[in-house]
């Protein structure tokens, strides 16, 4: 019997007798923290493989073949001039393209419909041109050795109740309804917002008596620096300057 006592228990410096026996609780919390990692290790490991699979999956189109397909045309007049710039508004509601023969189409984005079409400049076909602030000013060459620069920008604003009409308030929120040469949306607040396209045309510049042949564009703090040069082989340049009347 002693002998028995001695292999299950032992004193500690204390006196007080330790079984070597663990509680059943203690046990319970053994299993549970060992489900716990095992799940856990588990968990990771399905973790990074997922995220293998998904790099995997966003790299893999690199390695597959490419190419352009026409969906379509907007049929629009004068669509068979080659665009050579476009610009979007902040609300990806409308576009502005403007054309080899310089004129300005604004289409929306919805239908491609051709709300307005402006000319910069009628009669004359500019021969070279420029872009500055992201399609914002614009300066085109002509062939009497003439430079024109030009302001273009969406202008928004918010109709008041006198305003919206019945078809405008049975739109749901996000769409849109062409409007006077611009687009109407309703916004999550129930707002009637209008967007339009305007363009400012400055006075020409006669530069020279020659054809301008390549224009250059830069901003500036006040205005616009604009560089040209002409059939001759002359370069000139003018720097503009504009003055806002405050009142």
């Amino acid at each position: 019997m002693c002998t028995t006592e001695k292999q299950h228990t032992r004193r500690n410096f204390t006196g007080r007798i330790n079984e070597r026996k663990p509680r059943r609780s203690v046990r319970w919390m053994d299993d549970i923290a060992r489900w716990v990692i095992t799940l856990s290790g588990i968990g990771s490991i399905v973790a990074v493989s997922l995220v293998g699979l998904f790099l995997v999956w966003v790299v893999w189109p690199l390695f597959s073949p490419t190419g352009l397909q026409e969906v379509g045309t907007t049929g629009a007049a004068g669509s068979g001039s080659p665009v050579i710039y476009q610009a979007l508004d902040n609300y990806d509601s409308l576009v502005w393209s403007l054309r080899e023969d310089g004129t300005i189409q604004l289409r929306d984005l919805d239908q491609g419909r051709v709300l307005h079409r402006l000319v910069v400049r009628s009669g004359q076909k500019p021969i070279c041109w420029a872009v500055s602030d992201q399609g914002r000013r614009l300066v085109f060459g002509y062939e009497d050795g003439s430079v024109l620069t030009t302001t273009l920008e969406f202008v928004v604003r918010y109709f008041g109740a006198d305003e919206v009409t019945r078809q405008m308030q049975s739109l749901e929120p996000g769409q849109r309804l062409p409007h006077e040469r611009g687009i109407v949306e309703k916004t999550n607040e129930g707002q009637i917002r209008f967007s339009q396209l305007q363009l400012q045309i400055d006075k020409p510049l006669n530069l020279s008596s020659s054809l301008v042949e390549v224009l250059g564009v830069a901003s500036t703090t006040n205005g616009l620096v604009v560089v040209a040069l002409d059939q001759a082989g002359r370069l000139h340049d003018r720097r503009i300057t504009w003055k806002k009347n405050l009142l």
